[in-house]
């Protein structure tokens, strides 16, 4: 309507404001018929919400901490909570608890990973390392290493960030190896060879 009062067209209203044209048109239709009283909510058809504020708060309040030991998960599932709060004496139905999810944008299913580099250099190597795939030398071969063993870390360089409405859980990707070890194998994609451990000559050319 501010904009509407400054005599911006309706078309270039809903570009700004990020909303189709005929939502412009509707909501100027309606401040020109009833004035400001016109802009409010409208009653909503259908049923209202039946679901307790405290019950929603106590799904979201669970759903932020760590499953206890005895579920034997990581995370919470929209069953598991959902049988939680039923041992708790508050029957609920997993398609509930996943509604409450969607509507405040928790996901305890996803993960991220996160690194904070302190390396003075960093650009300057990123630009090295992809620049050798966009432009390598001429009769080069580039090998990419990818270390999937990081799944099993017990401890990361940072601490965990633990779910929260809109972000999912994140750990840094890299770990405090403590002496383990970790194999490598080569795939050649041509003949489908695989090169292990066992053929020390080889890796060590890496």
């Amino acid at each position: 309507m501010l904009l509407a009062a400054d005599e911006v067209p309706g078309k270039q209203i809903a570009a700004i404001v990020g909303c189709a044209e005929g939502t412009v048109v509707t909501w100027r239709s309606r401040y020109a018929k009833h004035g400001l009283p016109g802009l409010e909510d409208l009653p909503r058809p259908g049923k209202p919400a039946q679901l307790p504020e405290a019950l929603r708060d106590r799904v979201l309040e669970l759903t932020l901490t760590e499953p206890p030991d005895q579920v034997g998960a990581t995370h919470w599932s929209s069953r598991l909570l959902a049988a939680a709060l039923a041992g708790e004496g508050t029957p609920i139905s997993h398609a509930t608890v996943a509604r409450i999810w969607h509507r405040f944008g928790v996901q305890p299913w996803r993960a991220q990973t996160f690194k904070f580099s302190t390396d003075p250099e960093l650009e300057a190597k990123i630009r090295d390392v992809v620049g050798l795939y966009l432009h390598p030398p001429a009769k080069a071969v580039v090998l990419c290493v990818d270390e999937k063993p990081q799944i099993q870390a017990l401890e990361r360089t940072a601490p965990p960030l633990p779910v929260r409405p809109g972000h999912p859980a994140a750990a840094s990707f890299d770990y405090i190896r403590h002496g383990t070890t970790t194999l490598f194998a080569a795939l050649e994609v041509a003949t489908g060879k695989v090169t292990d451990l066992s053929s020390a000559a080889e890796l060590g050319s890496w």
